[in-house]
């Protein structure tokens, strides 16, 4: 998704900030005072080729000409969507309703209720697969989940002794005593080219890990997990200083979460 808003710090950043709240990737931020010339922001809406656009300034009966400016823009740069050939850019509006019928606008568009499309590609999926396939993802989906709780239960700490549904919860919690902690493990997977599960979460859970394959997973790639988990498992115990600074094969090294949480930065500036 890319959002567009009147003001940098203001409508551009409240804009981004729900459009995050909803689960989308936001790729960029333009605003009318962003620094950038339009023929540039032009250009950088065709080369990111946005699923959707998120256009928002005008709130509360505010300015509407800053608004139509970038609904020109936007209909300028003429983006075509990553999924698919001759299918039309979703562009959601929130702000004055009074631009909606100015001529040469974008037109009527619906108000922000959150990132759509991914409802839309769910449906689809759902759709092609029809009932008796859904009912055979659900199977597979549980007996990867708990092919892999299984088989790692004895390397760390196994919360529930009950079959799990479609996502196991494991715990980090027995390797404190070496200083490990489950985010220094999910770190580490990085090394192995792997993503991390989710980590701290259930919150009831000390040190939580929770694992969810999903049905499309193949057995080489569960058993390829489960090797590199218990490779981990392993290094906690013989090489833990490796764990606590990974990872240190990706560009990126360990990034500070809590600060990207507090200080939300949208955009890349020099």
């Amino acid at each position: 998704m890319m959002v567009a808003g009147v003001v940098l710090t203001m409508t551009a950043e409240s804009a981004a900030r729900a459009a995050l709240g909803a689960g989308a990737i936001v790729m960029d931020v333009i605003a009318s005072n962003d620094g950038r010339l339009p023929h540039e922001k032009i250009q950088r809406i065709r080369n990111l080729r946005p699923d959707m656009i998120l256009l928002s300034g005008g709130i509360d009966g505010g300015t509407v000409s800053h608004v139509v400016e970038l609904a020109e823009l936007i209909k300028a740069a003429d983006p075509q969507p990553r999924f698919g050939v001759g299918y039309e850019l979703p562009v959601i509006y929130a702000g004055n309703k009074d631009a909606r019928d100015i001529p040469y606008s974008i037109g009527k568009v619906q108000t922000f209720h959150g990132n759509f499309l991914v409802m839309v590609k769910a449906y689809t999926f759902l759709r092609i697969i029809g009932e008796q396939g859904l009912k055979e993802i659900s199977k597979s989906a549980i007996l990867n989940a708990n092919y892999i709780i299984q088989s790692l239960k004895n390397d760390y700490y196994l919360v529930y002794s009950d079959f799990c549904m479609h996502e196991g919860v494991l715990s980090g919690k027995n390797l404190k005593e070496r200083g490990i902690k489950t985010l220094d493990v999910a770190k580490r997977l990085l090394d192995f080219g792997l993503h991390a599960p989710t980590v701290y979460f259930p919150l009831i859970v000390s040190e939580a890990l929770m694992i969810e394959p999903t049905d499309s997973e193949s057995k080489e790639t569960l058993d390829k997990f489960i090797e590199v988990m218990k490779k981990i498992r392993k290094e906690a115990d013989e090489n833990p200083d490796i764990l606590k600074t990974a990872p240190h094969s990706t560009p990126v090294r360990r990034l500070d979460e809590v600060k990207a949480i507090k200080e939300l930065k949208t955009i890349w500036t020099k």
